[in-house]
């Protein structure tokens, strides 16, 4: 016969492991989502949020703070200080980039002219496509994206276990990834692990932890806001009222600082 407390462990112990070595349900619906190259993404904590959309070839990135008042700002001075942001920090739509001061203003540079040795540093336009990729924390869900860096388009942190975790007194399904730096002879030398936090099949939080010599560095965390495929026309709208300039490429209208009017809304 049969012990029964034994057959009970042995059934919880299954039941661990099959918990412990499976993703969650929905990672499937999220890797879907990033990977169709339709979606818009918000993320960030309770004062900023940082949104990255993309559809039809379009890619959008905006950044807004929560300030004193309520109101959501956005990197760019003058926006009204309520409300809020309505206008990209980084745009790419029909083979062009484009940088924006604020609403009224903006800078345009085609894809060809980003590696332009002649383009200023200062203007960072060396970072405007890597600014429209799906943030590194989101690469085990997101294999390929075309706006990353290209040493990371092969990077992708490998599933390693899934558990219960308690945070402030709530308990969370957490899926754990692991991208590991090995050496030519194949050991490990550090280790970047993600950390996706569920709460009833909802994505609600990733941390980012870097780990070297047994001891973890913690890098990044954020609250997940919001991933979806439904994504709003207006979201790659140049705003009404706005003059876009052409990039500077070190020609006389740079040295007498006298921009190029190319487009306006």
């Amino acid at each position: 016969m049969v012990n029964k407390s034994i057959l009970a462990m042995t059934l919880a112990l299954t039941t661990m492991a099959v918990t412990s070595f499976a993703e969650q349900p929905a990672a499937n619906k999220y890797r879907a989502i990033l990977q169709s190259g339709n979606f818009l993404v918000e993320y960030g904590d309770a004062y900023f949020t940082k949104t990255i959309a993309a559809a039809n070839d379009m890619r959008m990135e905006r950044s807004s703070y929560k300030v004193k008042g309520g109101g959501l700002v956005g990197l760019a001075v003058g926006i009204g200080g309520k409300g809020k942001k309505d206008y990209p920090d980084t745009l790419y739509k029909a083979g062009k980039y484009y940088k924006f001061e604020s609403k009224k203003k903006a800078t345009m540079a085609t894809w060809n002219q980003l590696k332009d040795p002649c383009l200023d540093p200062a203007g960072g336009w060396n970072y405007a496509q890597y600014a429209l990729a799906v943030p590194e924390e989101f690469f085990a869900l997101c294999n390929y994206d075309p706006f990353r860096f290209e040493s990371d388009v092969m990077v992708v942190p490998k599933f390693v276990g899934s558990s219960k975790e308690l945070i402030d007194k709530k308990e969370y399904d957490c899926d754990k990834y692991v991208m590991a730096m090995r050496s030519q002879t194949g050991a490990v030398m550090s280790e970047t692990n993600y950390l996706y936090y569920y709460d009833d099949g909802e994505l609600i939080f990733v941390k980012k932890i870097f780990k070297k010599n047994g001891t973890e560095y913690p890098m990044n965390e954020f609250i997940v806001k919001k991933i979806t495929n439904e994504v709003p026309p207006e979201t790659f709208a140049i705003p009404k009222g706005c003059k876009v300039y052409a990039v500077g490429i070190g020609d006389m209208n740079d040295l007498i600082e006298q921009p190029v009017l190319v487009e306006e809304y």
